[in-house]
């Protein structure tokens, strides 16, 4: 994968205690990293995000409404 992007990140490879087979650290550490990407996207594009999740709000709601009916 690393060789399709156009820029690399890489998350620390610490040692991982023998009876976490789930690597715990690791992923927490991963999805701290697409955390920040995610949050400085959504600051670059703040009025478009508001509009989406706006509209996915509502869409949720509907479906709600719709699965008490």
């Amino acid at each position: 994968m690393s060789e399709q992007a156009d820029i690399n990140l890489y998350t620390s490879t610490a040692k991982e205690p023998i009876f976490r087979n789930a690597a715990t650290f690791s992923r927490m550490t991963q999805l701290q990293v697409l955390d920040i990407l995610f949050m400085y996207v959504v600051t670059l594009q703040y009025d478009r995000t508001i509009k989406h999740l706006n509209e996915t709000r509502e869409a949720i709601n509907f479906i709600e409404k719709w699965e008490n009916t």
